[in-house]
């Protein structure tokens, strides 16, 4: 598995307990976090847990350098632009608000919408957004349903569109009758 991929299932685990075990500040719930995921990942069954560090901080320690570094910035990133995470995602969410999301989905839709509306890629350009939404795909047939990867896909896909300014619309001809 990729160091990005494992950092972005490491952020939406982050993401999901941090919704339910409050610390008093993001800095230490991150310390916490890489503290745990790292005791789990020395532990003798290590190799047996699924989805944790061991198999990364075991065989390529520079990888989960990298993939831990990765995972910060996405768990930063979101609350940084929680507010205006929220609102892209509300806004291109048809009959579904925040509320009565799943707290996975939900997290899934953050970590995506970030690196679509926030996330730069190489050189400083703006993140590819086909490759976010196909990454929040993946996170969600792993850690939910198929169902749930084509709601991230549709949403995520919206908030792409609205980013790149294409709103779905075709062209109106013009007068003379040519497109």
């Amino acid at each position: 598995m990729g160091s990005r991929r494992n950092a972005r299932e490491w952020a939406l685990q982050f993401l999901f307990q941090s919704e339910y075990n409050k610390a008093p500040t993001l800095e230490k719930s991150l310390e916490l976090f890489w503290e745990e995921l790292e005791r789990l990942a020395k532990a003798p069954d290590a190799e047996d847990l699924p989805r944790t560090a061991a198999p990364q901080l075991a065989k390529a320690p520079e990888d989960f350098r990298k993939s831990r570094a990765y995972a910060t910035k996405l768990v930063n990133g979101v609350f940084e632009h929680l507010t205006e995470l929220d609102k892209a995602i509300d806004g291109a969410s048809e009959h579904w608000d925040l509320a009565r999301m799943g707290t996975v989905e939900r997290n899934i839709l953050r970590i995506g919408a970030y690196e679509i509306l926030f996330g730069k890629g190489d050189r400083g350009r703006p993140f590819p957004g086909s490759v976010a939404i196909n990454e929040a795909v993946t996170l969600a047939k792993v850690f939910s349903s198929s169902q749930s990867s084509k709601f991230v896909n549709g949403i995520l896909d919206r908030i792409l569109r609205g980013r790149d300014g294409d709103t779905g619309a075709k062209a109106a001809p013009a007068a003379d009758g040519k497109a």
